[in-house]
């Protein structure tokens, strides 16, 4: 093999064998469990572990129990199980409990049901019993195949299909109205976003289901979409996620397809006082030794590299894509969520979980694994973040309030927000079998941020002032006017990194630019050397100066009697005492392109000015100005 060594290879196959085998081998543990399934009634059941048998042989007796089953992967075990109505009866559905009173698990002959273990122990594995009931075919029926649906909150009346309604005239009822009524048919109508419990009762029997209306409208502008984790794709898949999240399922980048598995799942139960009926676990795993930590978060997760740590792994917005980015329409005070952090083991060096969220502009910003990763470009578009991390709440749920911390940095364009969710703090370090449970994010407003916008024309000039501190813009300058020179050119100062409140200053940047600055406003008298800024749309005063770009001269132009142009909020004018020049221009060291240079007559085709602003029809000796340069001639 030409360009690399057998021992280099050998270590290479090695890197590959193991990010391949991330869904085969998960850990060295082996987890134990057992499912008995009893029939009540004139029928037969069956359960079968892991995968649906394409014809299942119904057992002949009215119990079926499986082995002490064994699997080395996540701890999370699945069984089929199947009913079998006798002659003259019919199938009245799973029950969880031995009486078979309550609502009915599922009214299919044929349901799929996995839970969590934690026993690896094979004489005490972790059991679960499940009992199907049977009645004459005749007797009334009521069951629910579709225990949750979904609304949109503009959808026309709707009936739940999953209902079966035999021999009985139902009785249906909302628990909530102001989220979801329903008609004497058992349609539903959407009317506010939430959940309501629908119950369906007749004939003594009864069964509940739970109807969740999205308001498509909202979601996403000033809450994360789905932050209650009610929404679910593939619910009953073995690939599943939260709606509107994004985890190793739906990664990307050079390893995406070796680093996909579960390491997500949908949890029946929320927190404690919750409106909600499910959360989420997140959990991490074992990859020959080494730990895959579970990741879930409102971007892309980019899989790059076989160290968890590395550069190239990181989760990030993916803009052009709507299911991996969240946008805001305002910056948040503070986040809220519930969180119960269980893992596996102590681990006293890298003992917290992790939950960050980061408010940028219109950019496909990154949180890398480590800070020191961000560059000072990919810093100018962070608007506002929060980092919480945290060690185990001890098997209770807690509530954390966390205020976003504020950067003064002006942005471009929309508001996106990032959110990621990880079981370590520290990528690569945590525990095979570490579970975090997060329910019910919530972005706080208790401050209202006033705005600040700057639009740099082609000019690539722009004077500005806000009323609070701003950062200079990455890639322009800024500088303040302290005074004139003779030349008709501007004694300018650079302002460096910070732009103080209420300190108008002159922008130069590169390229075109709309930026919008966000802050709490403290507005002042908003005046620095010569420059006035003005917070509200303001008539030049006469024998002031304001940005013009003139025949292709940018500079500060006098405004005249008659001639007074409007200087827009956020923005600012010169003044210059006892002043009789036209025009001033820039004389930092970037915008004087030419001095002292010797020309001819007939080298000029462009508009020439002398030094008191008169427009000449050809150059004199001494100092011309031409297109906004100022040219001497010997």
């Amino acid at each position: 093999m030409k360009g690399i060594s057998f021992s280099r290879f050998l270590g290479l196959f090695m890197v590959m064998f193991a990010m391949f085998s991330m869904s085969v081998f998960a850990n060295n543990k082996d987890y134990y469990s057992k499912t008995t399934v009893k029939a009540v009634g004139e029928g037969k059941v069956y359960v079968k572990y892991k995968a649906a048998a394409e014809a299942p042989e119904y057992a002949t007796e009215s119990e079926a129990v499986s082995d002490k089953d064994s699997q080395s992967e996540a701890p999370k075990h699945s069984y089929f199980l199947y009913a079998q109505a006798n002659e003259g009866s019919k199938f009245a559905g799973w029950f969880d409990n031995e009486e078979c009173t309550g609502s009915a698990i599922s009214g299919s002959t044929e349901y799929e049901v996995s839970f969590t273990v934690t026993s690896n122990t094979a004489d005490e594995p972790t059991t679960m019993n499940f009992f199907a009931k049977f009645v004459d075919s005749s007797a009334p029926l009521l069951a629910c195949n579709i225990p949750h649906v979904y609304l949109n909150i503009d959808a026309a009346p709707v009936a739940n299909d999953g209902l079966i309604i035999e021999n009985i005239t139902p009785v249906f009822e909302s628990s909530n109205t102001d989220v979801v009524t329903v008609d004497a048919e058992g349609k539903l109508t959407p009317v506010g976003a939430g959940s309501s419990t629908i119950t369906v009762s007749g004939e003594g029997q009864s069964v509940s289901y739970v109807a969740t209306v999205v308001n498509n409208l909202t979601a996403g502008v000033t809450q994360i979409g789905n932050g209650d984790f009610e929404d679910w794709r593939g619910a009953s898949d073995s690939n599943h996620a939260p709606d509107n999240w994004n985890s190793f399922e739906t990664n990307e980048g050079s390893l995406a397809s070796l680093a996909r598995a579960q390491q997500v799942q949908l949890v029946e139960g929320a927190r404690p006082g919750s409106n909600g009926f499910y959360c989420v676990d997140i959990y991490s795993r074992s990859v020959m030794g080494v730990v895959a930590q579970g990741n879930l978060t409102t971007g892309c997760i980019n899989a790059g590299a076989t160290s968890a740590a590395a550069k190239d792994n990181y989760n990030y917005s993916k803009t052009s894509d709507p299911s991996k980015s969240e946008t805001l329409s305002k910056i948040p005070t503070a986040i809220r969520f519930w969180a119960k952090f269980v893992p596996a083991a102590e681990n006293a060096q890298h003992p917290n979980a992790h939950v960050e969220a980061v408010v940028h502009d219109n950019f496909d910003y990154i949180t890398y694994s480590q800070p020191s990763f961000e560059s000072d470009e990919e810093k100018s578009h962070v608007v506002a973040r929060v980092r919480k991390d945290f060690p185990t709440t001890n098997g209770e749920w807690v509530e954390f309030t966390v205020p976003f911390e504020k950067t003064a940095n002006a942005v471009n364009g929309q508001l996106y927000i990032i959110v990621n969710l990880a079981t370590n703090a520290d990528p690569g370090q945590g525990q095979a079998g570490d579970h975090l449970y997060i329910d019910d994010i919530e972005l706080l407003y208790e401050t209202e941020y006033a705005q600040a916008p700057v639009a740099m024309t082609d000019a690539k000039y722009a004077t500005f002032c806000a009323p609070f501190e701003v950062n200079v813009p990455f890639g322009m300058k800024a500088y303040t006017v302290d005074g004139v020179k003779d030349d008709t050119s501007l004694d300018m100062k650079e302002v460096e990194g910070v732009i103080p409140a209420n300190t108008p200053v002159i922008l130069e940047g590169n390229s075109v630019t709309s930026l919008t600055a966000y802050g709490v406003a403290e507005p002042a008298t908003a005046q620095a050397g010569l420059l006035t800024g003005v917070y509200e749309e303001t008539v030049a005063p006469v024998g002031s100066y304001v940005l013009q770009n003139l025949e292709g001269a940018v500079g500060m132009y006098k405004v005249t009697e008659g001639t007074q142009p409007k200087v827009e909020p956020n923005h600012a004018y010169l003044t210059v005492p006892a002043s009789n020049v036209r025009a001033y221009f820039f004389s930092s060291e970037s915008a004087t392109a030419i001095e002292n240079v010797n020309v001819k007559d007939n080298d000029n085709k462009g508009a020439i000015y002398n030094i008191a602003g008169q427009r000449i029809s050809r150059m004199q000796k001494g100092i011309n100005i031409i297109n906004g340069k100022k040219v001497a001639v010997k």
